[in-house]
């Protein structure tokens, strides 16, 4: 079973319209409702995939009861614990005709020390039926700042493979811990180290830097996903770029989670990163094609996944 842990988990709405102009009043022609967070969404996707999972963390309030109920809807197994102030809701609106998307975000929910505890105690209570943790999302307000780090920590003296895809708070404590496998966005590498302040550069210029950072951030693997259907991973095996074909555009939203998703499942199993990276592309291609956050569907991602090719980098 993959075990991922969201501290900030929340409600997604995804609107579908037109001429999105400020001050004029939207009608949205679809609109879709789902729970919501780093870890929840990959867990959304792992289910999908016919993989065991286990989606836990944080919630509060009334906006808690709800998020909780979307994912029973969803049939996803769940374990959350109750926290302070209330479960937010992001809008994501996305103009279909003219390829363009923006989100909402807002902090509402804050923890306390004991709240860490709980996401701890997790990874004791289900050892045994545990084969990888996913740590996603950022450290809500209360949270100990060494909480992921905690948690990878604890989860390797256990023999669970570890997985950090966090951003925000919590992320540069939790490098310390050097988990299995790092998932990182542009931004991320950006706000890390000065070496990655342009990411604009060439991608032989970026696979040195982070060859020099594998082994410190990241046991196996560091990942960064450079366009929705293109993936970079530096890995102890070698360095590996993965392309598939674009898919037409709907919704980006949960594109990063899918890929982590595919990724996880493929490499848990066979330790490949040749079949690794074509499974996350493909389950982040077929995220795309779906209106809603890390909405995924298998017959998809199965047809997308011929068509992703990788080539070794060095």
């Amino acid at each position: 079973m993959i075990l991922t842990i969201t501290p900030d988990a929340h409600i997604e709405r995804t609107f579908l319209v037109s001429g999105l102009t400020l001050g004029s009043e939207l009608k949205a022609e679809q609109e879709v409702v789902m729970p919501a967070g780093t870890g929840v969404s990959i867990s959304l996707v792992l289910k999908e995939l016919r993989a065991q999972t286990l989606a836990a963390g944080l919630v509060a309030g009334f906006n808690g009861d709800y998020f909780l109920d979307l994912l029973d809807h969803l049939f996803v197994p769940n374990q959350f614990f109750r926290t302070n102030g209330e479960t937010s809701t992001s809008f994501h609106l996305v103009e279909f005709d003219r390829r363009r998307e923006t989100n909402t975000a807002s902090v509402t929910m804050f923890g306390l020390p004991d709240h860490a505890d709980q996401l701890h105690s997790l990874l004791r209570n289900h050892t045994e039926e545990t084969s990888a943790v996913v740590l996603g999302g950022s450290l809500i307000s209360g949270l100990p700042l060494n909480t992921f780090r905690r948690l990878i920590e604890e989860a390797h003296s256990l023999n669970l493979m570890t997985v950090l895809h966090a951003t925000g708070r919590g992320l540069k404590e939790a490098l310390e811990a050097c988990p299995n496998l790092l998932r990182l966005t542009r931004e991320d590498l950006s706000r890390l180290h000065p070496d990655f302040s342009d990411m604009s550069r060439p991608v032989s210029v970026l696979i040195p830097k982070l060859r020099e950072r594998l082994g410190s951030w990241a046991a196996d693997a560091i990942m960064v996903l450079l366009a929705p259907h293109i993936a970079l991973a530096v890995t102890r095996d070698g360095v590996f770029q993965g392309v598939a074909e674009e898919v037409p555009f709907v919704n980006r939203s949960g594109v990063e989670e899918a890929f982590t998703a595919g990724v996880t499942l493929s490499y848990l199993k066979n330790r490949s990163w040749k079949e690794a990276l074509p499974l996350g592309l493909a389950a982040a291609s077929a995220t795309i094609l779906q209106v809603g956050k890390a909405v995924c569907r298998r017959k998809d991602v199965e047809a997308i996944l011929p068509t992703v090719e990788v080539k070794t980098m060095g």
